[in-house]
């Protein structure tokens, strides 16, 4: 039975690091303004992202992850897994189409991005 036990116990603690960042709604939520802010960006030539707030916001998401506990080694795992990259992108592209940005309309996207700059939004600020 102990051989049991401490398989399980060792496959626990080999779980990534990544599948409990994912449950921290606090920094997904952070990330997903960011993944908002990119897909706006992308899709509107007119719209730039002010880059030099997006690396402190990036950096505070990641402040917040260590207040909690977490390493930078887990952080580095969890921001650079390609599945929950995309995960999160098209968790935000959907945001951004619920609020009126329609995919591949750039006026659509534009207008939308101008709005979330004008309201100050958290969007909006990363934007210029």
């Amino acid at each position: 039975m102990r051989p049991v036990v401490l398989a399980i116990a060792l496959s626990t603690l080999a779980m990534p690091a990544a599948a409990d960042l994912r449950d921290e709604a606090d920094i997904r939520e952070r990330l997903l303004i960011v993944g908002e802010a990119e897909a706006l960006v992308r899709g509107c030539g007119a719209v730039r992202e002010r880059r030099a707030v997006g690396i402190q916001y990036l950096w505070g998401i990641a402040r917040m992850a260590l207040a909690k506990g977490y390493t930078r080694a887990e952080i580095e795992a969890y921001v650079e897994d390609d599945a929950e990259k995309e995960r999160l992108r098209a968790i935000a592209r959907e945001r951004v189409a619920a609020k009126g940005g329609t995919p591949g309309d750039e006026a659509a996207l534009c207008r939308l991005a101008q709005a979330e700059i004008a309201a100050g939004s958290p969007v909006g600020r990363l934007l210029r």
